[in-house]
């Protein structure tokens, strides 16, 4: 209960940092405010989960302040791109969360059920961030959400004009959105730039903790070896200079 306490503390810091006046003035050509404040919070969360158990407490308190927050409309772009590019919560877990959040939430016409346009959109954000952005993911790491976006995209291949006039404009962009991130990820996919492997094998991107780790880790160059007569011999000498010239 204590570390979910602390975890849902800094998560609510990290959230409501959007919501203050002063976050979104930042000067030309400096480092914005907002963004230095959000790295810190998230490096904080990370050092948090130090053992399995703490990390795998840290995932699931994560989704479930997601998850209610989705529900309230209080979600931001960079705080869930920014969880996930530190791998905070477990993906496969969000990936159900995010494909729930779009499936489903009314009747269409026919009977047929559409998808929740808003979460939709945020949804197809926060992967083009991670995947085609930050490129911290693949589009194979988000099957389900990907299942729901492709559907769309087929969908707004399938419309002719008449379908078109007849759809909300809202609808018709979110449509248009799918597809082009579709063509985009396939686009990436066909270069075979970096072949898939699972989270857990690649190498950490985007992450400043990750980067102090690997600074730590490093081999310093091994500092020179003086026995205790050179040393001892290069104080007499020092001592000596001394005594002879105080000024020196």
């Amino acid at each position: 209960d204590t570390f979910s306490n602390i975890v849902k503390q800094v998560f609510k810091m990290l959230y409501t940092q959007f919501l203050k006046p002063e976050m979104m003035q930042t000067p030309p050509d400096c480092v914005s405010v907002l963004h230095v404040v959000t790295e810190v919070l998230l490096c904080t969360l990370d050092c948090l989960g130090t053992t399995p158990p703490f990390k795998k407490l840290l995932s699931d308190t994560l989704v479930t302040r997601l998850d209610d927050m989705e529900s309230n409309g209080y979600l931001q772009l960079d705080v869930v791109a920014g969880i996930l590019r530190y791998r905070l919560v477990q993906v496969a877990e969000i990936d159900r969360m995010m494909s729930r959040w779009m499936d489903g939430r009314r009747p269409g016409p026919g009977g047929q059920t559409q998808v929740n346009v808003q979460a939709a959109d945020f949804v197809i954000l926060v992967l083009q961030r991670c995947c085609l952005e930050h490129r911290t993911h693949f589009g194979k790491d988000f099957q389900k959400c990907g299942e729901i976006i492709t559907k769309q995209a087929e969908r707004r291949r399938r419309l002719n004009p008449q379908q078109q006039q007849a759809m909300s404009s809202q609808e018709l962009q979110l449509l248009t959105q799918a597809d082009a991130f579709v063509e985009k990820l396939n686009a990436q996919t066909s270069q075979g730039e970096e072949d898939y492997m699972p989270l857990a094998n690649r190498q950490p991107r985007l992450m400043v903790t990750a980067f102090w780790q690997q600074k730590e880790s490093e081999d310093n160059k091994q500092k020179a070896q003086f026995d205790a007569e050179t040393v001892s011999k290069q104080l007499h000498e020092w001592h000596s200079l001394v005594q002879a010239d105080g000024q020196h």
